[in-house]
């Protein structure tokens, strides 16, 4: 049972690390943070959004996104200004193992309110989801030490730093039958105002 030892997870070095001592290093450079876990070992977090508290946002290693918020709570953020300017976005994605498409409709920001102990990362995005989730995009600013006996993690900055997104406000996506294609573009942006 791997929750008897301690994961490290550190994407820039491209390490997963099993042990059965936590590395002192990891503990001495790291922001201890308390988690709690479901009978799945699903990994929920608090964390603070300006002046407010977000919980039991789930770990998700196997998303690619960045941060996601339930349509109620980031209107709640959004209606009491923790959040900027939000834009919409709007397209179609692909979702499950064969990539069935669906059409997607979501707001996003980006932050630099988002803080997890004394952490406080830059150029974070946000956006609605049917989940409240971490996703791979923000993990991956992080080496993560898992204490599965104490329920702690233990986060240290690993010097990557996303910026805000290049794309110029459009995604795209592929598949066998149409190829290369546009997949969302958000408002405002340059390939909105371009007519894409």
């Amino acid at each position: 049972d791997l929750s008897f030892c301690f994961w490290t997870i550190d994407q820039e070095q491209k390490l997963l690390t099993f042990d059965s001592n936590i590395d002192a290093l990891a503990l001495k450079e790291s922001v201890s943070v308390p988690f709690e876990t479901d009978h799945q070992y699903n990994i929920f977090i608090d964390v603070n959004l300006g002046q407010a508290r977000v919980k039991n946002l789930l770990l998700d290693y196997g998303s690619n996104g960045s941060v996601a918020l339930n349509k109620e709570v980031f209107a709640t953020l959004k209606e009491h200004a923790v959040l900027g300017n939000t834009f919409k976005e709007k397209g179609i994605q692909q979702t499950g193992i064969i990539g069935e498409s669906v059409v997607l409709s979501r707001e996003i920001t980006w932050s630099d309110s988002l803080r997890i102990g004394h952490l406080n990362p830059e150029n974070v995005l946000l956006k609605t989801g049917k989940t409240d989730l971490i996703g791979n995009d923000f993990l991956s600013r992080f080496r993560v030490t898992i204490d599965w006996e104490n329920k702690r993690l233990f986060l240290s900055e690993t010097g990557t730093q996303q910026a805000i997104s290049g794309s110029f406000g459009f995604r795209i996506g592929t598949s066998p039958k149409d190829g290369i294609y546009i997949q969302s573009v958000t408002e405002n942006s340059p390939a909105h105002k371009k007519g894409i």
